[in-house]
């Protein structure tokens, strides 16, 4: 199209502040054709004709001058092959060339601006070999190839699908823009690729193809998402949240449990670099109860492995699985111990048997099996537990054959105990022998020693036995009596009647036992019964009787003096002094007896005796053991 103006006749044409007098700006051919015009003024930061487009025509004619405003050239052709004609204009300035006119009207053709066509070329693009995460300002470099140009960013221009921005040239062939992380974007894990799509124009409007190679570094984990709740469960006081990923955690802050209506608090328990975190209840959950979860992440410090809170959680649901409270106690089928004698010392095995269950029984107080305290009770299946139980000295003893008595209480988990359950054992051998054995008696007859137990007793040797006769130590060796209450033992030397014998008996040292297999307890200075017989007759050393005269009716005292003897003596018939009868022997020592006689004149009397005369004698004494002299 061609537009044209004309102007004639006119004192003046001006164009306002800012703006051109004349602007053309129409498709090239356009023509302006000034005539008869004084003066044709432009204001300051104007052109005073400005032709805008290719190929377009200026023609001055008849003009004194032509003036531009400050900073502004004369006639400026901004498109490639523009003509100017100017006539009696010393001076044209343009954008490419200056001009030097004289003297007559000139054409003048200008060359055409050089056109820059050239691209940038993107040749790496980089970010930091680090995990990002929500909120995360990441910078990428960005490396062209050397150019003086400074480039902007294109649309769409992306890095992991975040928006670059904050496009910044460091150098010639150095830029580096920013992105930041956003919730919901693409995660991309540590090591796989993430992607590029960078578009970079010059001033020229020249724009690079998209830069798409990915970035591939090890640690370049770009994590986008919140960490969700996949479900929650609480079980008495066991709160167990599971998470969509791996989480980090050191305490419950900023998590809030709601049972019934009321808060419950919570304590991080485990779980820390897994997908489940366990927390403990203040006190447990029943069942039926309502439970809510929620979270509070600016005051929490749940975090998973990028360091990304979770978003807030506000009721969410918590799967109850706290059972019905059992009420149902242990219930014992039977109970049993080896079929076998059983000593002091010995620690024995009892079977329980209960009704199938998968919770984990404790003793009650009390339970007991012969008597005797069980413990170490131990789950080996739902229905077999083993427990055991000592025999102490002074238990009751059990016969074989005989019920062993049971008193056994068991408690769940849930606090249920069983009826004691008392039902005996009864078994052919289970015989319990909880007593040493005891001598009742023990005597000794010239070498032989006879040691009588309370029960049936087993022995080979007499280790352990020391015999003690007057004081001195006497040894002795087994002889008979093993399977039997009595055990004969015979020693060195034979004790004589009167001598004092003891016994004592150490099991660390001996062999011993009842048919158990118990050993006696320690025996210490045992009396033993001395049964040896006397043979020894009383020994007189001596009569006498006072120095004086005796008349008839006179009753004399008789000394009489024996061997040392700590028996009691008699007297025996016929005993006479002088041939009158003696009688009321008495003991005054060990050595010294003393016996009376009476003078009488009867035919008892032998005949008077004068003083000096010997005095005949017959006295006999007899022992204990009927031993006369």
């Amino acid at each position: 199209m061609e537009n044209t103006i004309q102007v004639a006749a006119l004192e003046t044409l001006i164009g306002s502040a800012g703006n051109d007098v004349v602007t053309v700006r129409t498709t090239q051919g356009a023509t302006m054709t000034v005539s008869a015009v004084e003066s044709i003024v432009g204001n300051a930061g104007t052109d005073v004709v400005y032709l805008g487009a290719g190929g377009n025509t200026v023609q001055v004619e008849g003009l004194e001058t032509v003036i531009g405003g400050t900073g502004n050239d004369v006639v400026t052709i901004t498109d490639t092959a523009g003509t100017v004609f100017v006539s009696g204009v010393e001076t044209i300035y343009t954008p490419y060339q200056t001009l030097t006119l004289s003297g007559t009207d000139t054409y003048v053709s200008l060359p055409p601006a050089p056109t820059d066509t050239t691209p940038p070329s993107i040749t790496t693009v980089s970010i930091p070999d680090a995990v990002m995460k929500i909120g995360d300002t990441v910078t990428v470099t960005i490396t062209v190839a050397s150019d003086s140009d400074t480039y902007t960013l294109g649309n769409g221009s992306t890095v992991g699908g975040f928006t670059l921005g904050n496009l910044i040239k460091v150098d010639a062939t150095t830029y580096t823009a920013t992105f930041t992380v956003t919730s919901g974007g693409t995660d991309v894990a540590a090591g796989s690729d993430v992607p590029v799509n960078i578009v970079l124009t010059d001033t020229a409007g020249n724009s690079n193809t998209p830069y798409t190679t990915a970035i591939s570094q090890s640690a370049d984990r770009i994590d986008a998402n919140r960490p969700t709740i996949a479900s929650a469960a609480v079980n008495g006081t066991t709160l167990t949240v599971t998470f969509a990923e791996a989480m980090s955690a050191t305490s419950a802050a900023g998590l809030t449990v709601t049972v019934a209506g009321q808060s419950r608090v919570a304590t991080y328990a485990s779980g820390s670099g897994t997908t489940t975190l366990t927390f403990t209840l203040a006190s447990a959950v029943t069942q039926g109860q309502t439970v809510t979860l929620d979270y509070n992440p600016g005051t929490g410090n749940l975090t998973d492995t990028a360091s990304n809170a979770p978003a807030s959680v506000t009721n969410q649901s918590v799967t109850n699985n706290t059972a019905a409270p059992d009420t149902t106690p242990p219930s014992i089928t039977a109970v049993s111990i080896p079929d076998t004698v059983m000593k002091i010392g010995d620690v024995v095995t009892v079977t329980i048997t209960v009704a199938s269950d998968s919770d984990t029984y404790t003793l009650g107080n009390g339970s007991t099996v012969g008597g005797f305290t069980l413990g170490n009770l131990t789950k080996v299946d739902a229905t077999t537990y083993t427990a055991t139980f000592t025999v102490t000295s002074g238990g009751t003893d059990v016969a074989a054959g005989s019920d062993v008595p049971v008193n056994i209480v068991l408690t769940d988990t849930a606090g249920n105990s069983n009826t004691p359950y008392t039902t005996a054992i009864s078994q052919s051998a289970d015989r319990i022998d909880a007593n040493r054995p005891t001598i009742t008696s023990a005597a000794v007859n010239g070498t032989t020693l006879t040691v009588t137990f309370a029960e049936a007793m087993s022995a080979t040797s007499a280790a352990g036995l020391t015999v003690t006769v007057a004081g001195q130590s006497r040894a002795a060796t087994y002889a008979s009596g093993s399977g039997t209450t009595t055990l004969t033992f015979t020693l060195a030397s034979a004790v004589t009647q009167g001598q004092t014998v003891t016994l004592d008996y150490n099991p660390g040292t001996g062999n011993l036992t009842d048919t158990a297999s118990n050993a006696p307890a320690t025996v210490t200075n045992q009396t033993v019964t001395n049964s040896t017989p006397d043979t020894t007759p009383p020994s007189i050393t001596n009569v006498t009787i006072p120095n004086q005269p005796a008349k008839v009716g006179d009753t004399v005292t008789v000394t009489i003096t024996v061997a040392s003897d700590s028996d009691t003596y008699t007297l025996g018939n016929g005993s006479t002094v002088n041939g009158f009868a003696l009688g009321n022997l008495t003991k005054v020592s060990a050595t010294t007896y003393t016996a009376t006689f009476t003078v009488t004149a009867d035919g008892q009397r032998t005949g008077n005796r004068a003083a000096g005369d010997d005095i005949p004698v017959n006295i006999v004494l007899v022992d204990s053991a009927s031993n006369a002299n």
